[in-house]
């Protein structure tokens, strides 16, 4: 009997996340998989092998949509013509100055044109091709500025940010659920404060504190104060890290901020950042919590928690 292998199996294989094989198959007819009595995907050596060249041939910068209907050997033609002409990709590649940058490039067209198919899959690509990390601090977070720009200068609507918003989070959220694992570290709990409702810079944090082996809690978007201390004490935290991206500035918040301070006490760090967080250093003082304006200040901020727990 010819091997058969599961989703799970696949992505171990080829490095593609399973949503983003799971969009090739649907959207673009890449493989077509048997199913099992159970209703599984099953793919075969031959789905594996091609899954293989397409994520080869979409690093190069070949778009899904053009080549999915390829078969394996008309793959490997390609890809053979490609090598022919690495240099001219490489030209183009340092005209955009990184891959990401060039991600980056393909998805404000996606964006303008409010073309939410091809954003989506321009965006699982990027993950795929440059892992979640880079994805996060080369695609995402510079994405997320320059969409903001433009909806400021009136060249995006409110409609097209939150059609970024909304697919990003949606991989984001993928990438949480794949990544948790049982971790001996250090534990982390990561929301955002009640009227909050905005979590992409929660998603981000949850998943680089996952990356640098933090045992990482997150509880979503706008939860009550009293919410966060029980989850806190629920799950003995060492620290909690708030976002805050609503810059309102208001006396609630501020009050909200140190009720929690003095339910948990002083034993657990309080971590805070956010485009809203300016609004709020005087509270953050008086709360003894650690500001960071960006994703490197978090990074310092758990390492030195990590230091001070015992933590390499």
């Amino acid at each position: 009997m010819k091997n058969k292998y599961t989703v799970k199996m696949v992505s171990n294989r080829t490095g593609l996340s399973p949503q983003l094989i799971r969009a090739w198959e649907s959207r673009y007819n890449a493989v077509k998989p048997e199913r099992s009595a159970t209703n599984r995907r099953m793919y075969s050596e031959i789905d594996l092998e091609k899954l293989i060249l397409l994520k080869r041939a979409t690093v190069m910068g070949l778009a899904i949509s053009t080549i999915a209907h390829l078969s394996v050997e008309e793959l490997y033609e390609l890809l053979d013509k490609r090598t022919l002409t690495e240099d001219e990709f490489k030209t183009e590649k340092n005209k955009s100055n990184t891959a990401a940058h060039f991600h980056v490039e393909r998805c404000l067209v996606d964006i303008k044109n409010f073309d939410y198919a091809s954003l989506e899959s321009n965006l699982l690509n990027a993950s795929s091709a440059l892992g979640q990390t880079s994805f996060i601090e080369k695609v995402v977070e510079p994405l997320m500025v320059k969409t903001g720009e433009n909806w400021a200068k009136g060249d995006f609507q409110v409609c097209q940010e939150h059609m970024v918003s909304s697919i990003i989070r949606s991989i984001l959220g993928s990438m949480l659920v794949s990544s948790r694992s049982e971790s001996s570290g250090p534990i982390i709990l990561i929301t955002t404060p009640n009227k909050q409702i905005h979590e992409l810079g929660a998603l981000i944090s949850a998943l680089t504190a996952i990356s640098l082996g933090w045992n990482t809690i997150y509880l979503g978007p706008n939860m009550p104060t009293e919410d966060i201390a029980k989850a806190a004490a629920m799950h003995q935290a060492d620290v909690i890290a708030l976002s805050i991206t609503i810059a309102i500035g208001d006396a609630a918040l501020d009050f909200e901020l140190q009720k929690l301070r003095k339910i948990v006490g002083n034993d657990v760090s309080i971590i805070i950042g956010g485009q809203g967080a300016l609004s709020y250093t005087d509270t953050f003082k008086k709360i003894h919590a650690v500001a960071v304006s960006n994703l490197n200040e978090f990074k310092e901020a758990l390492n030195s928690n990590n230091t001070l727990s015992g933590m390499n």
